[in-house]
């Protein structure tokens, strides 16, 4: 699987260029580039490149090639105009064909476009007397010279294959009879089938995704089958795995390498209880996976490029009987090539075989437009408040501990600025938190049962506490009992200097001071991976804790003032402008 790039820039030179239907800007320019294709015996690339303006209008349109406009090896650069009166343009890119060095036309049949079903498109701002650089990036899919099931592709460099096999025929006496039912005998099995080789000199990553059947006359739910297992799936209903209408008897996952050519394989097999096929009724698997010579940042096709993947879509079974047969990929339509491009595919594991490490979803990240935790939604915080509107939603003042504080919300700011005086077990006399073990101040809360899962807190806090104010504020997390697990914030509870931003943990007790100034700001993010806690401060990890523990209830707003016997202190100010968290 080979990768080319299309750059787009927009200029400032005028450039003539033909098939102009509407007028376009004399100072905005298209310079678009398609990199070496790199795929072995391509000796011409034809491409047709189109620009359509707001309005839809064609700009212009043309077919070149890399004989006439680049390298002869699927390179190309060409300079065309944009219409900045009508922007943004759309940039559409279409690969009509491939030929090999002998200039004969490779055929179509041997590789999968990209561009099959329609044009790449990118839409581009198109600016008078500006540059604006846009990608195109392409990756061909093109059928492999070696196979090591029935047919192979390439993919980056990669060559691999897959199949779905139920048997030679849909007849009962063909079954594959692998895994063994309930009473021990060999049943009707079938097989997911995904390997992939670099050769002795490149590295494999495979991804896959759990595997689902969806049944026309099941109870609603779909079955799932975890990939991410090794041997027997013990456990067919264990969570994220799921068997509502018992249609599997059994599942087994097989995955490692082999030393020839350095192949890599994932293989499933799902056992059909054929006792439940005429109640189902038509019953569908669906998966996906596809493979890369480096690992893929978040297991996520990038989302500039036109990435292959594999596709199941296949009938298992329905009311009569089995219905799959033997399917290869790109013979039909049940294993097949697929393009991913805008919006890009993340797959729930990814597979290293240098290393032989599995790593699969983990805690929902907000903000970055990725579904780390594989449920299906993207960015989906729990916890969600950027404090828009006038009024503080209702469930933070709920269920407080300690008293509310003085507090508007404006601008998409909570700005408390004065708090009452708070409990404070370990020093009566006085109000702060000294120990996270019996002092809990003042909070609003937000119950959330995180428990002792992985999760992912952001805050985006600021704080001004003059010489005379005293000034305690943040945002926690917090145990059942109300105790502060994790404070991410401000301390400012010295009469004779500025205070600092802090992070402070109950246990193990750990603590972080930052530069004291009369006033700042500071984006905090709390995560816990893998059971290790992290904590960053304007992306610098300032504490870092392995095997951290607690158990999460609440996510808190804690603003506390300062009073030693008979002396108080006033409260400075303390702002929140984002409270997300993820698990």
């Amino acid at each position: 699987m080979k990768r080319f790039a299309v750059w787009i820039l927009v200029g400032t030179a005028h450039l003539a260029c033909a098939d102009t239907p509407t007028a376009p800007d004399a100072g905005a320019r298209l310079a678009i580039e398609v990199a070496p294709l790199a795929l072995p015996g391509v000796g011409n690339a034809e491409y047709t490149l189109t620009v359509v303006n707001l309005a839809g209008e064609t700009v212009w349109t043309r077919q070149i090639d890399s004989d006439g406009y680049g390298d002869g090896a699927g390179s190309i650069s060409y300079v065309g105009s944009c219409d900045a009166d009508s922007s943004p343009n759309a940039v559409r890119l279409t690969l009509d064909a491939l030929y090999d060095t002998s200039a004969a036309l490779i055929d179509p049949a041997t590789y999968a476009n990209p561009t099959a079903s329609g044009p790449l498109s990118r839409t581009v701002a198109c600016v008078a007397d500006a540059d604006t650089p846009v990608t195109f990036d392409l990756t061909i899919a093109r059928a492999a010279q070696q196979g090591f099931f029935d047919v192979a592709v390439s993919f980056d460099d990669l060559f691999c294959s897959a199949k779905l096999d139920c048997g030679d025929t849909t007849a009962p006496e063909d079954d594959l009879l692998l895994l063994h039912d309930a009473g021990g005998a060999r049943a009707t099995t079938v097989v997911v089938g995904f390997a992939c080789t670099g050769g002795p000199t490149r590295d494999t990553w495979l991804y896959l995704d759990n595997l689902r059947i969806d049944c026309v006359g099941g109870v609603g739910a779909p079955t799932l089958v975890d990939v991410s297992q090794l041997g027997n799936v013990a456990d067919l209903d264990a969570a994220p795995g799921a068997n509502p209408d018992g249609y599997l008897f059994a599942a087994a996952v097989y995955r490692g390498n082999e030393q020839l050519a350095n192949k890599s394989y994932w293989n499933v097999a799902l056992g059909l209880d054929r006792t439940r096929f005429a109640a189902l009724g038509a019953c569908t698997l669906s998966g996906q996976g596809t493979a890369a010579s480096a690992s893929l940042d978040a297991m996520t096709t990038p989302d500039s490029s036109a990435y292959p993947f594999i596709a199941w879509n296949a009938v298992l079974s329905d009311g009569a009987g089995r219905v799959c047969t033997r399917h290869a990929v790109d013979q039909g339509d049940e294993v097949a090539t697929r393009y991913a491009s805008a919006p890009a595919v993340q797959f729930q594991h990814e597979y290293a075989r240098a290393t032989g490490l599995l790593t699969s979803c983990g805690v929902e990240i907000c903000a970055s437009g990725l579904d780390e935790d594989c449920d299906g939604l993207v960015d989906e915080p729990v916890v969600a408040d950027d404090f828009d509107g006038t009024a503080l939603a209702a469930i933070w003042t709920t269920d407080p501990v300690g008293g509310l504080p003085t507090y508007t919300v404006a601008g998409s700011t909570l700005t408390v600025t004065d708090a009452p005086y708070a409990t404070t077990p370990s020093s009566p006399t006085q109000s702060w938190i000294y120990d996270l073990n019996q002092d809990q101040g003042n909070q609003l809360t937000w119950p959330q049962a995180i428990g002792t899962g992985d999760f992912d807190l952001t805050a985006d806090l600021g704080w001004s506490s003059s010489i005379a104010e005293l000034t305690l504020g943040g945002v926690a997390l917090t145990n059942a009992a109300g105790l502060i697990e994790v404070l991410v914030g401000f301390s400012d509870g010295g009469s004779t200097a500025y205070g600092s931003p802090v992070v402070r943990v109950r246990s193990p007790t750990n603590a972080y001071g930052g530069t004291a100034a009369v006033s700042g700001s500071a984006s905090f993010r709390v995560t816990r991976s893998g059971g290790d806690l992290s904590v960053t401060m304007n992306g610098v990890e300032v504490l870092a804790i392995p095997g951290y523990g607690a158990d999460i209830a609440h996510v808190a707003i804690v603003n506390v003032p300062h009073r030693s016997g008979a002396s108080t202190y006033p409260f400075g100010t303390m702002t929140y402008d984002v409270v997300n968290v993820c698990y």
